[in-house]
């Protein structure tokens, strides 16, 4: 039963996936989201219009510890995607979150750097990944302190898709 379970969830997480429509904006965002959710931050980054806004994320998930907060923190995250505001070829899509804030993500990441310490250096990276998954699962996300957000993405028509403008995409807290 567990196992049809485990494959029913998977087909409709690769479903939801591949429904995930970049020549919309809200498709756009969902794809990103939808990819963080999975860990797979190269493909989510495909989505910004200047590939140099993606280096910075990148090179903070080549640490497998950052990689896993991030991961667990998207999969956590409560996320509401609005309908796109489109103006010619360009839009705004607005996400209201509701994750964990600042400085939960710090004591997590330092609750997995602790985890990674105590396992053996001859893991694979993607062992390694998930034993600190696994570490991830067993905290009592309960503890943590949560912050909302309300997100306003600015996108660009590119040919039939849609990219994100990192640099004018807005945060703002709503409260903690």
């Amino acid at each position: 039963m567990k196992r049809i379970l485990a494959i029913v969830m998977l087909l409709s997480m690769l479903l939801l996936i591949s429904c995930a429509d970049v020549t919309t904006p809200k498709g756009t965002v969902e794809y990103m989201v939808e990819h963080m959710r999975r860990g797979n931050v190269e493909e989510a980054m495909k989505v910004l219009s200047d590939p140099e806004d993606a280096q910075p994320i990148l090179e903070a998930h080549a640490d497998p510890v950052q990689a896993v907060v991030s991961k667990k923190t998207f999969e956590k995250a409560e996320i509401k995607i609005d309908e796109a505001e489109i103006q010619g070829d360009k839009a705004t899509v607005s996400v209201e979150t509701k994750t964990i804030d600042g400085p939960s993500m710090a004591n997590l990441k330092e609750r997995l750097d602790q985890a990674k310490s105590g396992l053996s250096a001859d893991l694979s990276e993607d062992e390694l990944k998930q034993e600190l998954e696994k570490a991830a699962d067993e905290i009592n996300w309960e503890d943590f302190s949560t912050m909302k957000q309300h997100i306003q993405y600015h996108l660009s028509k590119e040919g039939d898709r849609w990219k994100i403008l990192a640099k004018e995409t807005e945060i703002n807290t709503i409260n903690k």
